[in-house]
């Protein structure tokens, strides 16, 4: 009986664990580095709306973080990343640079 007792217990707290969610490290930092590519392309970024949009969902993530809500961190910085990544492209397209 012990060996299935402790199959159960490991079983059930492998579940626990994955139903937690993990630390988003790889979505935050994608996100930054999109905002600082975007950033880099249009220095004058801080007045394109798509640019202030991402930044914003960035700080919302960061925010959740903090909180443990790991899962919303990871939302808002794919968000975060998608509108930088598309900030990026506009400023391209509007300063005739690749």
């Amino acid at each position: 009986m012990f060996p299935n007792s402790r199959y159960c217990f490991t079983l059930l707290l492998a579940l626990w664990l994955s139903a937690c969610g993990s630390f988003p490290v790889q979505e935050m930092s994608d996100a930054r580095q999109a905002i600082n590519a975007a950033r880099t392309v249009d220095i004058k970024g801080k007045s394109n709306q798509l640019f202030l949009d991402a930044y914003n969902l960035l700080k919302s993530a960061e925010f959740a973080l903090e909180n443990g809500d790991y899962e919303k961190a990871r939302a808002l910085a794919v968000t975060a990343r998608q509108k930088a990544m598309a900030s990026r492209k506009k400023a391209i397209n509007n300063n005739g640079t690749k």
